[in-house]
């Protein structure tokens, strides 16, 4: 196979996750697409090329774009700018928040893997971030759930009782909730507002403490720390 093949082009519509300077002008991205799962690309001249880039590639908005696969893996040849959420940048609460929303989803969502939900569900979030709405534990259960990796709520994981009282506890590593006899102590011991927040449409944020055994779920499954979990 010679050096310079490349596959034909494809059409993406996707938001930028982790992105990283590379040689001068170059970035490489991992892009959370439609069509393809997550893809890690790398973009070349990003920086010089108004024509094929005439937006950058930053993050916090909706492009479409033209990847190919070379024998290096793939390029990202050119993204247009669809929509932009303007608002959450410059403001510190909105980008912690929606920073740790775009991680989640870019952890959760599989290499060349697709799943469009999960890439909608973020879209919809950032639009809600953008219009001052803070809700990151909602979103991180969302997302744990599209991703097919819900906490279990409504029983204990272990022995199935049911259903949860105050005193349980809230385990982040196993993703779930255990009674008492099960639990050891490990977790977050779960009051009444906790378990009515379990039980709500997540239209309201719960205690601190829930918010953030939420996202250490997410990093257990992924085996990462999350680098925006200092700023929630």
């Amino acid at each position: 196979m010679p050096s310079s093949w490349k596959s034909e082009p494809e059409e993406i519509t996707f938001l930028v996750g982790e992105r990283h300077q590379y040689r001068d002008s170059d970035v490489m991205a991992r892009l959370l697409t439609l069509e393809k799962g997550a893809v890690t690309v790398v973009a070349r001249a990003v920086r010089r090329s108004r024509r094929r880039f005439p937006a950058g590639l930053e993050p916090y908005a909706v492009y479409s774009g033209t990847i190919v696969r070379g024998r290096g893996g793939w390029e990202l040849s050119e993204a247009l700018l669809i929509r932009e959420f303007f608002s959450i940048s410059g403001k510190l609460d909105l980008v912690s928040t929606a920073a740790c929303g775009v991680w989640v989803t870019s952890v959760l969502l599989q290499d060349e893997e697709p799943e469009p939900r999960l890439v909608k569900l973020l879209e919809g979030y950032l639009d809600f971030c953008s219009r001052g709405h803070l809700l990151p534990a909602a979103y991180f259960y969302a997302a744990m759930k599209v991703a097919g990796f819900p906490p279990a709520l409504r029983s204990c994981m272990e022995c199935g009782a049911s259903p949860p009282v105050p005193g349980w506890f809230y385990s982040p590593r196993y993703g779930g909730v255990r009674c008492p006899s099960h639990s050891r102590g490990e977790g977050v011991m779960l009051t009444e507002e906790d378990l009515r927040w379990f039980a709500s449409s997540k239209e309201e944020e719960p205690r601190r403490e829930i918010l953030m055994a939420m996202l250490e779920t997410v990093e257990h499954l992924v085996h990462r720390k999350a680098p925006c979990s200092g700023l929630l």
